[in-house]
């Protein structure tokens, strides 16, 4: 991998490129349609980072931007997309830099999102490093330079790069760079410059750490008694310290802050909520949070969560006793609308340090916000959406969708315009404008419910608001008004944003099981989920997939199989071998619910772009399961094998390769092994089985040919003889 190695010697005086901060957010395919004459088989490698990119993520990035950040880490010679692009960043023609303006904005909006980390290196181009010194030594010839720089705005890309056991972290352009001292000669002609990152908060004070240090007993009585008070300021909620807590990696928190931050069901152990580097807790630290009842909000983080949630939780906690127009509280009441799962892993937070605080801040929001609010666990505010500032049907539909799911009750129509009829945990029962409501006085009579005047509920100060919340303690009925939303629209999309959201710590999975086999797209929303989540967490995926299929009956999972959705069968197929690729007892499940021939019978009947990477790894698995080896090995499967192992190729698909060897080598099909010259098949093989960079694909070539060798097919020497090993039988077309 040369991206480390892609550096700007040449301290070079060039304007800055600040034209791609105003160009629009583009989707991923299209930001490439202006820079496909500069690089060959784009289309190929920006379909592969689509497929294989890091989705869904835990820190809030769209599939485009993991793509884009996955295409930046890819190799394929010196045609290799981020070659190209640093080149055109560092060229004397800024012009040059124009047509890559679409991609650098997603891929700045992409490390946006990322977390910073500590030691980093940036010149004009784009530059790669790692926190890891085994990889750097890789790079590292006989006479090398070696950077060691303490950087602000780092961004940790292991989990969407192509190599992610790298522990690569990327700089965006034009980072600015101060040498800190001259070069350090070692032995062997390395020499080492220590360098910082220049920023516009010129008082930054960074202290570069090597390694995740243990806290000591030592640390802790420094941390806590060591200095005053004025010198220490909450990395969370910017407030004074009195009695200051340090972690190893130099974050200071108050003590409640940093209570908080204990991992859920990890008791030893605490992640800080700015870099995420988990640290031990001591003894002694526990102790105080448990005399001081800290540890009742221990659930209120999870890791890989931003610092901006952190920060909002805690503003919240602050704020509990003023509500008046202070900074911070304008300050959270401005943030823009952004993707109501954000702010629903915001408000989630919110809710157990401070759930009724919260609500109340949430009152002059907009519809999103008012909408994650509720879809946090179901708080109901009374407001009028024309005394809203965005009066937006895509609101409004949010909001709908939200009370729909944070009850679990389905929408019932009344009349013409009613939508939702819902309870209410909030607000003063009070007389009802009947008009206003569009509701008749014999159907209040009739469900048994008080009803409220949300017109009056907006009047007063926020105090008088909080009052009213705090006091009364009733159930009153909330009606929202809609003319354009179709009632079973909304409750089937609900359902389908609920699965969506989905904890997979706690899966319902009654609610699973009852969308698998609802509608189509109930039915694909969770097969989606579990798919995705095989990416990110494959345990989990298992669990639910071994859950669901021990609670459904085998003709039930056969008809997924057979659906006359195709979608629906290639997600299927994908959710099994994303979860039981390697799970030997869910691969058993596969055997007794759904049997051997299903299996083949969806393997080799599809062929589009989706399923042949499905199918092939779904193949490798069910390699192992007794009885399938004869189907296996039928002329029809090993034609479809030669299919997969050629578009693995063409694609530089390492899971699709890796899979159809391992398959060969496995299954015994050396039976139907010839030698074949054909010059494309050359090419292929020779790519994927001899001069591939993956160990793991040689290592399985290595085992497929001593079979063929051990059988008497080919020679030892079969490679300088020119020949050949395919999958294909003798007598096939």
């Amino acid at each position: 991998m040369n991206r480390f190695a892609d550096v700007d010697y040449e301290n070079k005086r060039l304007p800055s490129v600040y034209g791609y901060w105003d160009h629009p957010i583009w989707p991923f395919e299209k930001t490439m349609e202006p820079i496909k004459c500069q690089i060959n088989r784009l289309d190929r490698f920006t379909k592969v980072a689509k497929q294989d990119c890091h989705f869904p993520s835990e820190h809030g990035l769209t599939r485009d931007e993991s793509a884009a950040v996955y295409l930046y880490t890819m190799e394929w010679g010196d045609n290799s997309l981020y070659r190209v692009l640093n080149r055109a960043l560092r060229s004397d023609d800024r012009d040059a830099v124009k047509p890559w303006f679409p991609f650098l904005r997603l891929f700045e909006s992409a490390l946006e999102k990322l977390p910073s980390e500590n030691e980093m290196i940036t010149w004009w181009g784009i530059s790669s490093c790692s926190s890891t010194v085994s990889v750097i030594k890789k790079f590292l010839g006989a006479n090398s330079t070696l950077f060691l720089i303490e950087s602000v705005n780092g961004k940790n890309i292991c989990g969407y790069t192509n190599y992610p056991n790298e522990n690569e972290v990327v700089l965006g352009p034009g980072t600015r760079l101060r040498v800190e001292s001259n070069a350090l000669d070692h032995d062997g002609g390395l020499h080492v410059v220590h360098l910082r990152e220049m920023t516009d908060d010129a008082e930054i004070d960074m202290t570069s750490t090597l390694g995740d240090l243990q806290l000591t007993e030592h640390s802790v009585q420094k941390s806590r008694l060591g200095e005053s008070s004025k010198e220490f300021q909450c990395t969370i909620h910017q407030g004074e310290l009195k009695d200051p807590m340090v972690l190893p990696c130099t974050h200071k928190f108050c003590l409640h802050c940093l209570g908080i931050c204990i991992r859920q069901n990890a008791a030893g152990e605490v992640i800080c909520p700015t870099c995420d580097s988990v640290h031990k807790v001591p003894i002694e630290w526990e102790k105080v949070w448990r005399y001081q009842a800290m540890n009742t909000v221990s659930q209120c983080f999870e890791p890989k969560q931003s610092v901006q949630i952190k920060r909002a939780i805690n503003f919240v906690e602050d704020s509990y006793y003023r509500f008046g127009n202070s900074p911070q509280r304008i300050k959270i009441n401005s943030v823009q609308e952004v993707e109501n799962t954000r702010l629903r892993a915001k408000f989630e937070r919110c809710k157990i340090t401070l759930s009724d605080a919260h609500v109340v801040t949430l009152l002059h929001g907009t519809k999103a916000q008012f909408a994650a609010g509720i879809a946090s666990e179901g708080f109901l505010i009374p407001t009028s959406f024309n005394r809203n500032p965005d009066n937006d049907a895509e609101g409004e539909l949010k909001f709908g969708k939200a009370v729909y799911f944070a009850h679990g009750k389905k929408a019932t129509e009344y009349g013409k315009n009613i939508l939702v009829l819902t309870d209410c945990l909030l607000g003063k029962v009070q007389e009802t404008n009947k008009s206003e409501l569009k509701l008749t006085p014999e159907i209040v009579h009739k469900r048994g419910y008080h009803t409220i005047h949300y017109e009056n509920m907006m009047e007063g100060p926020v105090n008088q608001e909080w009052a009213i919340f705090r006091k009364e303690q009733c159930l009153p009925v909330f009606i929202i008004d809609y003319e354009f939303i179709d009632a079973n629209d909304v409750i089937e999309s609900a359902l389908v944003e609920q699965i969506k959201g989905m904890n997979y710590f706690s899966p319902d999975y009654v609610l699973l099981e009852q969308a698998l086999f609802g509608t189509d797209n109930q039915c694909k929303a969770v097969l989606k989920f579990v798919g995705d989540l095989g990416h990110t967490s494959p345990r989990h995926s298992t669990m639910i997939i071994r859950a669901l299929l021990s609670r459904t009956e085998s003709i039930r999972m056969n008809s997924l199989l057979n659906h006359q959705n195709e979608t629906i069968r290639i997600l299927f197929l994908r959710a099994l071998w994303l979860s039981g690729r390697d799970d030997a007892q869910l691969q058993s499940f596969l055997y007794q619910y759904i049997g051997p021939n299903a299996l083949i019978e969806s393997l080799i009947s599809g062929y589009n772009d989706v399923s042949w990477r499905a199918c092939g790894v779904l193949a490798n698995m069910a390699a192992f399961i007794p009885g399938i080896r004869p189907v296996l090995t039928t002329k029809h499967a090993i034609a479809r094998f030669k299919a997969l192992l050629i578009e693995g190729v063409s694609f530089q698909d390492r899971l699709s390769i890796l899979t159809v060897v391992n398959l060969m080598a496995n299954i015994g099909c050396t039976e139907y092994i010839a030698m074949n010259k054909e010059k494309d098949i050359q090419e292929y093989l020779n790519e994927t089985l001899m001069d591939h960079p993956d160990e793991e694909i040689q290592e399985a070539a290595n085992r497929f040919f001593c079979n063929l060798i051990g059988k008497g097919i080919v020679t030892p020497d079969w490679q300088r003889a020119g020949y050949q090993v395919v999958a294909l039988a003798p007598d096939l077309d």
